[in-house]
């Protein structure tokens, strides 16, 4: 993982991760005090949601105010790249 540094006061680093067990390691190995994921997350369960709930780490349900969808836009690539082939 490459660790983002960043200029908001309120945010010390950003995490970024690619697989479901980083997001168990990363939970594990740092001292995290909030984790952000989306609110359509709020009722289902999700990755971490216990160990995060047993080490005091604050869930913080980010609502989303725009139709990005990063699922769709990989969907997209990944159609472009084989019609190109």
């Amino acid at each position: 993982w490459e660790l983002k540094q960043t200029n908001n006061k309120y945010i010390d680093q950003i995490i970024p991760y690619a697989t479901e067990q980083d997001i168990i390691d990363i939970l594990l190995t740092y001292q995290i005090t909030t984790r952000f994921i989306g609110e359509e997350y709020k009722q289902n369960g999700f990755t971490g949601k216990q160990l995060c709930v047993d080490k005091g780490i604050e869930l913080y349900y980010n609502k989303r105010q725009h139709s990005f969808s990063s699922t769709n836009l990989r969907t997209r690539i990944i159609e472009a790249k084989n019609w190109k082939t």
